[in-house]
């Protein structure tokens, strides 16, 4: 019988489930990145004309990392699998990093900017199922970066309304998408779990319609279909095949003697000093009471 997994087994199953598709978010993430966030260039021509040759340096660099990733993506799809996650946060933070560095070079907290931060936590929370730690640190390694300069006295706050309407949006924007996130998962955990104790249960079902559950070696039924295959392919390819019978000698006289419990042990044993010998090709299976029958 196949036993239940643990619930951290469970947890890893999960992730690695999550894993394919969150590679495909991510390319959606980068080539957006790539596309986007260059583009928006145009608009820093007419908000912060001042700025415009940093901030293309800041939009080149992060359209730069984008294509890193997806060459990555394209090369070695596998390490980019396995890592998709980690690379997905850093790539996040790093856009919403440039666009808060935007944000100081135009206005500060009162600059219209934070509204692409909004727009980065938006987009994210509809491509990744992400774990709540993984989702708070997200929001948090934003949030901590955008209110930096003004904890440490580098910015200052010139119109509050205006500062305290941004705050409000961003950091509704954050919560919402985090409790959405986490509600989206847990939604995608228990379908999958559900998904997986269906397959736990059809393998139980399907070796208790094919194997013996006392010896652990095919039932009678079975047998004859893998034996039947087995004399198709020998006549096809002009093979030998043998067939061995074993039955236990004085069987009855166990059970009489020592009952019903002893005479499993007696074949269990046996069965698993039949099991133990067999070969690759072999075939072993419980013919009926104390007989067996090996191929």
């Amino acid at each position: 019988m196949n036993v239940a997994p643990t619930p951290a087994a469970r947890t890893a199953s999960f992730e690695a489930n999550l894993a394919p598709r969150h590679a495909s978010s991510l390319r959606i993430e980068l080539w957006l990145g790539t596309v986007m966030v260059p583009g928006f260039w145009a608009l820093d021509w007419f908000v912060i004309p001042d700025h415009v040759w940093m901030t293309l340096w800041i939009r080149g660099a992060c359209a730069a990392v984008g294509v890193v990733l997806l060459v990555l993506a394209a090369r070695a799809p596998g390490a980019f699998e396995r890592r998709v996650d980690a690379f997905a946060l850093s790539y996040s933070l790093l856009v919403a990093w440039s666009i808060a560095v935007m944000c100081f070079m135009h206005e500060g907290y009162e600059s219209p900017y934070y509204a692409g931060i909004d727009l980065l936590v938006l987009c994210v929370g509809l491509l990744f199922s992400w774990s709540a730690r993984t989702a708070v640190a997200f929001n948090l390694g934003i949030y901590g970066f955008y209110m930096a300069p003004l904890l440490l006295g580098l910015l200052e706050i010139r119109d509050f309304p205006a500062a305290l309407t941004n705050q409000f949006f961003m950091l509704s924007t954050m919560l919402v998408t985090a409790l959405s996130q986490h509600y989206r998962r847990g939604l995608e955990r228990r379908e999958f779990e559900a998904k997986e104790e269906q397959k736990r249960l059809l393998a139980e079902v399907q070796q208790l319609a094919t194997v013996d559950p006392l010896t652990n070696l095919y039932n009678r039924r079975h047998f004859f279909r893998l034996g039947e295959d087995e004399i198709d392919r020998a006549r096809r390819y002009g093979h030998a095949l043998s067939v061995l019978m074993i039955d236990i000698d004085h069987f009855k006289s166990i059970n009489d003697s020592h009952g019903h419990s002893v005479g499993d042990q007696v074949i269990s044993t046996i069965a698993g000093r039949l099991a133990g010998g067999l070969r690759k090709s072999d075939i072993a299976g419980r013919y009926g009471g104390e007989e067996f029958a090996m191929i």
